[in-house]
């Protein structure tokens, strides 16, 4: 699903952009699930288990860009990929079709929240 981009103020007073995927952004995609997994343990993978190819990862990008009742979103800030949420659906049959999942994955700042000098 496709949305209208949404800028968002941070705490801090930069902004963070909020847009569907692109299958550009597969490369930057793989590369901050691999930050992320590296940084907590409460994704599903470990950083050595994250093997997509960039053609995969493209295609993903693509499918949820064009599925009607799921979405894929990054949240850019300063112009770097920060962050990705997705809605995925659970099922087609009608009686779990309401049914959804919920993935957050967001780089952790070095520094404090208050610092001006963050990774992204």
């Amino acid at each position: 699903m496709i949305f209208e981009p949404k800028t968002v103020p941070l705490k801090d007073g930069r902004t963070c952009l909020l847009r569907p995927v692109r299958t550009e952004d597969a490369t930057a995609m793989i590369d901050d699930l691999r930050t992320v997994a590296a940084e907590t343990p409460f994704l599903l993978r470990y950083e050595d288990e994250i093997t997509f190819t960039v053609e995969k990862e493209a295609a993903l990008l693509q499918s949820k860009r064009e599925h009607p009742r799921e979405v894929m979103m990054t949240a850019e800030v300063a112009g770097v990929l920060a962050g990705n949420c997705s809605i995925m659906s659970k099922g087609e049959l009608r009686r779990v079709r309401h049914r959804c999942g919920l993935g957050i994955a967001l780089k952790r700042p070095i520094g404090t929240w208050a610092s001006a000098r963050l990774r992204w």
